[in-house]
């Protein structure tokens, strides 16, 4: 795979003061950096800059060896970065990318920002979904993207390629790279595994140094493992290119319980091999959407100024309490651990049924409902609720028809939920607040012992453990009783 050529240069160099308004857009439209992380307190930058090349797309050869199809196709796309404002306080560990289809959002962000200001990492988003450039070139700023140009058909690949060798060859601004994660999570997680699988990830002499593939089943159908072109025929469910192997850098897959249920026959053995660095983390208790504090998509401010609010997919249960987030930041660590030579801890995997079964009883269970296997989580060790990787609508979806959650049903299948224990029952168990937070802190402190938790997060899950008990083993506590109009 010979590298293209490409060019970048800024938008406007850093942005304005975050959270006003673009100047150039002459409407009072928030900036995009709606982070809820107050940057400039952090030492940090946002910059904006313009990449631009000239893509081709592939198609389907050997495992590892896709074919160029065509070439020359002109692109201008937009890439986001984040940075330590001083290299004093920087790693050197950059984190890529592509943006989701839903909303440009980077899910990465969304999940590790804080860890991210704490450890001095940097983050980069790079927009290659054209539905996403064409809604910001001609809706939320004309002036300021009217120059977007993202073709889409098959040159997503050449464009995040692009971008990883601007990243790995210090192109953007003040930015300087040791080592590159590359990152996706749902649709994007399918996008970093055909980059893995491919063979794009170690094109031009290395664009990544490890992987991490999170919310996304190798076995969920075309989404698992896109099609290099979108008139490419789907990779069949038993081509073992949807099994994660031999890509040349560590890689991990994290799945919760959703992903898990459709991923059975692509599972594999973890592996220390250099050539095959592997590892599978199934965390119990954990569903496709989960709505953390604070999560939000990158351009959810200026999204909803120019008429598309996100109000979500309400639910008829009550919305899952879980906080993957916080185990997911420590696997990232582990994963720089990786790329380092250091061994990253292995872990149980979920039990499965055998013969064949629906996909959403795939997952073998206790008496309460709750997985058993995988990564256990405090809130799934010390339950207090049966968790279900799934809801069910009580309204149509959210977002243009374009974006993946406009489908209600769809969104469902994704929600994570919970049936709260009776409260009588949840006495019986833990006689009090206090006997509660001893249970759900012995669950932290494991995953702590296990490398599978981060100190920084474990003070903020036991600090919730007696609001969690109060609110479940309360009789007139209602707030956790499904109710048609609880919203994600």
């Amino acid at each position: 795979m010979k590298p293209s050529a490409w060019s970048v240069t800024s938008l406007d160099g850093a942005r304005a003061p975050f959270g006003t308004a673009l100047a150039s857009s002459g409407a009072d439209v928030p900036a995009l950096s709606d982070l809820t992380v107050d940057l400039d307190g952090a030492r940090y930058v946002e910059e904006e800059f313009l990449l631009s090349g000239a893509a081709g797309t592939w198609e389907t050869g050997d495992p590892g060896a896709p074919r160029r199809r065509e070439s020359g196709i002109p692109y201008r796309t937009r890439v986001l970065v984040r940075r330590p404002s001083s290299l004093r306080d920087a790693t050197g560990v950059t984190h890529v990318e592509p943006l989701h289809p839903h909303r440009d959002a980077g899910l990465t962000w969304d999940a590790l920002a804080p860890h991210l200001i704490r450890r001095g990492d940097a983050w980069v988003g790079v927009t290659v979904f054209p539905d996403v450039a064409r809604l910001m070139r001609d809706q939320l700023d004309p002036d300021r993207y009217g120059r977007l140009l993202v073709p889409g058909l098959g040159t997503e690949w050449d464009v995040l390629s692009d971008a990883l060798a601007a990243v790995r060859e210090n192109a953007l601004g003040a930015l300087e790279t040791r080592r590159i994660v590359l990152s996706g999570w749902s649709a994007t997680g399918s996008v970093c595994r055909v980059f893995a699988q491919e063979g794009f990830a170690t094109a031009r002499g290395g664009l990544v140094d490890g992987v991490a593939i999170v919310i996304s089943s190798g076995g969920a159908g075309p989404a698992g493992y896109p099609p290099l072109t979108p008139d490419a025929a789907t990779v069949d469910l038993a081509d073992p290119r949807r099994t994660v192997r031999d890509v040349g850098v560590p890689v991990f897959e994290i799945l919760s319980e959703t992903e898990s249920e459709t991923h059975r026959a692509q599972l594999r053995d973890d592996s220390d091999d250099p050539a095959d660095t592997y590892r599978l983390y199934q965390l119990a208790g954990a569903a496709h959407i989960e709505d953390w504090p604070g999560r939000h998509a990158t351009n959810a401010r200026t999204l909803a100024a120019a008429g598309h609010a996100d109000t979500g997919v309400p639910m008829r249960e009550a919305l899952t309490d879980a906080r993957s987030d916080l185990v997911v930041r420590a696997l990232f660590d582990r994963l720089v651990d990786a790329i380092d030579g250091r061994p990253a801890p292995r872990a149980a995997r979920f039990s499965y049924e055998t013969g064949d079964v629906p996909e959403e009883r795939m997952l073998r269970r206790d008496a309460d409902g709750n997985v058993l296997g995988g990564i256990r989580t405090p809130w799934i060790e010390a339950a207090l609720a049966a968790y279900a990787p799934h809801g069910t609508p009580a309204a149509k979806g959210s977002g243009p028809d374009w974006t993946p959650m406009a489908d209600a049903g769809f969104a469902a299948r994704l929600t994570g939920t919970m049936t709260p224990l009776a409260p009588a029952e949840v006495r019986r168990r833990f006689p009090s607040a206090e006997a509660y937070r001893e249970a759900f802190t012995a669950a932290t402190d494991a995953l702590l012992a296990e490398r599978m938790l981060l100190a920084d997060d474990a003070g903020e899950l036991i600090e919730s453990a007696p609001g969690r008990w109060e609110t479940a083993a309360d009789e007139s506590d209602a707030s956790l009783v499904p109710s048609p109009e609880a919203g994600v």
